[in-house]
């Protein structure tokens, strides 16, 4: 086969041919700079009411730090005087903390800040879940697919499952190259070749063979032996033309006094990229992460874009997230990670400062965003100050038109478990059509232990409590639950 020409498409909002319904973030920037210029003043004052809240948290951590040292040093000496010293000094330090939070409660109040959440428009206000039929019947059908441990037979023994298949490639695809073929007699073919990039692995797929899935991880196929690939591009789906295959979530925007719609991957197979473990010939799909669909450009929240990390050991964890939403124009303005400690504050668990790896690999340019916490985080409300009970903190530190995202990474399972049951259990806010929790994406890494096609890869590289022993089928129902709630739920690798 000769290849006597290449065409590199980019996929535009009108589509091709081929690949109806999907468009590159090109130009989706609206002219919406005079209404962000006026509202750069109240941006400020939250982005100054999360600084004040970390700095609160340092200076918590720093002079309990200080007392420890103290005592340290005197000990020996008058060991009796410097305990009742030493109970002084924290006594003296927890007033001044409750002091300090007054003095902030009462700025709020003069300024009116107190009351800013309820005057705020709500530009993503939910409205409802629509999940797509392919969705619909693999969380119908779940349990007993789990039973019969039928997962990869119900994906590729059908021709429904399998056409949905190739669809959901079509679906993910953000940029395509088309190669002209020259057969002998002069005969022309034309092939497509779809291209994924997640910011660590690069995928090919041929769009026109559907006998089979002509599909390479990390590997260039012969027909494009020499051909540039195309820089990673966001996704936008830009109509209903996949609704059999995709879910969709819609909002209201107050401020526009209009509906719209946000589209989500389905739930199906192992909730990782669909193939994943179903071709044997191709063992990196269980680390793909092109199955997961950001949101599109939120040109219509004018808040903050907070990132909350829990459990991300280096920056390659954070990487994907923080890359790929970029390419949608979603910079994070804040990112808090939590290193992953669970129990109290003097749990064997806790992840130290002095050892951890995470800061030296976080990008220069990303290092005046990010915050690292190393207070161990509880399930359940606790009184102690030196312990981060997640759900309210979040509650605490954010507001309506904040675009806020929770990714739960590798962490003990009850945590993380604990967490999503309170999110599910939260309170709607109806008439604001936000729940009082505020997370409006959540990136949930599910570890089942009846998930029979992973079971050998967790075993080798979970801890034990890392292991979930919720079956899989009722993690599908509690994401397809939060998704309900409004709130856009993935499974994450």
């Amino acid at each position: 086969m000769k290849i006597s020409s290449v065409v590199v498409v980019l996929l535009s909002s009108c589509g091709m041919a081929a690949i109806p319904g999907v468009a590159a973030a090109v130009g989706l920037r609206s002219s919406n700079n005079e209404e962000q210029e006026k509202k750069q003043t109240k941006q400020q004052q939250q982005n100054n009411k999360n600084r004040l809240l970390i700095d609160f948290m340092q200076q918590a951590k720093d002079e309990k730090t200080a007392d420890n040292l103290a005592t340290l040093q005197d000990e020996g000496d008058a060991s009796d005087v410097t305990v009742v010293d030493t109970l002084q000094e924290e006594e003296d330090a927890e007033d001044t903390m409750e002091e300090e939070a007054e003095d902030m409660e009462l700025e709020k109040e003069v300024s009116g800040e107190a009351n800013m959440e309820e005057e705020m428009t709500n530009r993503r206000r939910f409205v409802r879940y629509e999940p797509s039929v392919w969705e619909t019947q693999w969380v119908d059908e779940i349990d007993d697919i789990m039973e019969a441990k039928s997962i990869c037979r119900n994906l590729m023994s059908t021709p429904t499952q399998l056409e949905k298949l190739h669809d959901f490639m079509e679906v993910i695809c953000t940029a395509s190259i088309q190669v002209n073929d020259v057969k002998e007699g002069g005969d022309q073919t034309q092939t497509t070749w779809c291209y994924y990039h997640d910011q660590t692995h690069y995928m090919w797929y041929n769009v026109d063979n559907r006998a089979e899935f002509e599909l390479y991880v990390d590997q260039t196929p012969a027909a494009l032996k020499g051909v540039e690939p195309p820089e990673p591009a966001a996704l936008i789906l830009s109509d209903d033309h996949w609704a059999p295959i995709v879910s969709k979530l819609v909002y209201f925007d107050e401020f526009a006094d209009e509906e719209y719609v946000e589209y989500i991957e389905p739930l199906v197979g192992t909730l990782r990229f669909p193939l994943a473990e179903c071709l044997p010939d191709q063992p990196l799909l269980a680390d793909v992460a092109s199955y997961i669909i950001p949101p599109p450009y939120l040109y219509r929240t004018d808040g903050r874009r907070i990132l909350y990390d829990v459990g991300s050991k280096d920056w390659s964890r954070l990487q994907y997230v923080v890359e790929q939403w970029a390419l949608h124009d979603i910079d994070f303005t804040d990112i808090m990670s939590f290193s992953g400690s669970s129990g109290s504050s003097s749990g064997a668990s806790q992840i130290k400062e002095a050892t951890d790896d995470f800061p030296a690999t976080v990008p220069a340019k990303h290092q005046e965003h990010i915050y690292r916490e190393y207070l161990p985080l509880v399930d359940f409300p606790s009184p102690d100050k030196a312990t981060i009970f997640l759900p309210a903190l979040i509650q605490e530190m954010t507001q309506v038109n904040d675009y806020v995202l929770l990714k739960l990474d590798r962490v003990n399972a009850k945590l993380k478990e604990t967490i999503v049951a309170y999110l599910l259990n939260d309170n709607d806010n109806a008439a604001r059509g936000r729940n009082t929790i505020h997370v409006d994406e959540l990136i949930w890494e599910v570890d089942n232990s009846d998930n029979f096609l992973f079971r050998n890869q967790f075993d080798a590289t979970l801890q034990f409590d890392q292991l979930s022993s919720q079956p899989l089928a009722d993690t599908y129902r509690q994401l397809q639950a939060l998704r309900f709630k409004g709130i856009r739920a993935h499974a994450w690798i």
